[in-house]
């Protein structure tokens, strides 16, 4: 009992003696509750172009999901050329050479939620297949950019993704929103559309298009009917990004704008004689002229490459030619 007692009160007199010349330092001794803290700070890092996340570090691994020119993507780890990042709430490896240094500079700044809302990973809300999380009423997000339609790509807890615009503390567009009551709950007041061409309550088709439930071209999920070129249809009221309420056929349900034949939208549209464009950024090449998702996507197109324009669309589109494909992109982004 007394040689055990002797080497504990030995090994114990060593170590503080090790500690007091510095041979040893208190973070290499394993001490039971005590963890001790690596706290770094989040890298973020922008795309210079459009940019496929893959499973593994190379060309040779699956793609996981193309991610946008210009988004922010968090920096896992840097096990080579291909650093190993996180966007959307998924994770994969991007080659690094397309990466850019990115901190907060690319915040553009803060907003304050006035309500809860669902955070996406794509920009439409016909359904909650690319909701990727929520932000909480009074949370402050940082935005990154600002999309068409009043869509905003936000960073909110460790994710980035897009929210819709109208739900911040701030906005104009929520002045008078809400009531007075003790509860403070803020409730959306209803407002009449205005009317399309007002005076005009009929209208006809250019074109066929599709007649939808809701105001959403991401799929076909909401398609009532078709409306065949020709046919005259009632004009029930104009919704938000030129889509109108219409009755056709005892059917009403929503179509967007500029298939009308007195549509202003429509001169020009058709097939052009050839001439070529070059884009000023990076441009996705569809093979319809739709934005609402990305599974359209037949290539990006880099930045001051040139495509030969044969045709126009409605709503701003070209129907071009690169590469000895076809497709659809969206005019304002040319030299």
């Amino acid at each position: 009992m007394y040689h055990r007692t002797t080497r504990k009160t030995l090994i114990l007199f060593w170590l503080i003696l090790a500690l007091a010349v510095g041979i040893l330092s208190p973070a290499g001794i394993a001490i039971p509750g005590i963890q001790a803290e690596n706290v770094q700070a989040a890298e973020y890092r922008s795309t210079v172009t459009d940019l496929n996340m893959r499973t593994g570090p190379g060309t040779k691994y699956k793609v996981i999901l193309a991610i946008p020119a210009g988004r922010q993507v968090q920096i896992l780890s840097k096990p080579g050329t291909w650093f190993h990042v996180a966007y959307n709430g998924r994770s994969g490896y991007v080659n690094s050479k397309y990466l850019r240094t990115s901190s907060n500079s690319g915040v553009l700044g803060t907003k304050t939620m006035a309500e809860d809302l669902k955070m996406r990973s794509s920009r439409s809300t016909a359904n909650n297949a690319n909701v990727i999380g929520f932000v909480r009423k009074g949370q402050v997000v940082s935005v990154l950019s600002i999309e068409a339609n009043m869509w905003y790509y936000v960073r909110a807890n460790g994710k980035t993704g897009y929210i819709r615009g109208g739900h911040f503390t701030d906005d104009r567009s929520r002045m008078g929103i809400g009531n007075s009551s003790s509860s403070g709950s803020i409730r959306a007041t209803r407002t009449t559309p205005a009317p399309a061409n007002p005076g005009k309550k009929k209208r006809v088709m250019a074109e066929a298009i599709k007649m939808r439930s809701s105001m959403s071209k991401a799929n076909d999920n909401n398609v009532i009917m078709i409306i065949p070129k020709g046919a005259v249809v009632k004009i029930k009221s104009r919704e938000n990004n030129n889509w109108y309420r219409v009755k056709y056929k005892k059917k009403k349900g929503y179509i967007k704008g500029g298939h009308f034949t007195d549509d202003q939208s429509r001169m020009g549209i058709g097939r052009v004689n050839p001439y070529n464009k070059v884009t000023r950024v990076s441009l996705n090449m569809r093979s319809t002229p739709n934005s609402a998702n990305r599974s359209n996507i037949m290539v990006a197109i880099p930045a001051g490459r040139t495509v030969t324009v044969i045709g126009r669309e409605a709503d701003n589109w070209l129907q071009v030619r690169y590469d000895g494909m076809t497709g659809y992109v969206k005019n304002g982004y040319f030299r």
